[in-house]
């Protein structure tokens, strides 16, 4: 099951979160999108939340992981 997708609507893919976003801001489309890359744009009232009993936000916790037994270069040795 696909989720925030409307059945049989079009979709359009991009390739990162700033592309997304550029989509949206120009009245393209519509999507999830975290927080911090729209946070001027919600306060400005370019863009509004989506947020409600039909669409859920969420919290998505940033994980760093790395294979066990494998030298790692400098900076993922520092995580």
């Amino acid at each position: 099951m696909a989720r925030y997708v409307i059945e049989g609507a079009r979709t359009c893919t991009v390739g990162d979160q700033l592309m997304k976003k550029e989509v949206i801001l120009r009245g393209l489309g519509w999507g999830p999108m975290p927080d911090f890359p729209v946070e001027a744009e919600l306060r400005d009232g370019r863009l509004n939340s989506m947020a409600s009993s039909y669409f859920h936000g969420g919290v998505i916790e940033p994980v760093a992981a790395r294979r066990a037994g494998r030298a790692h270069g400098a900076a993922a040795s520092a995580f």
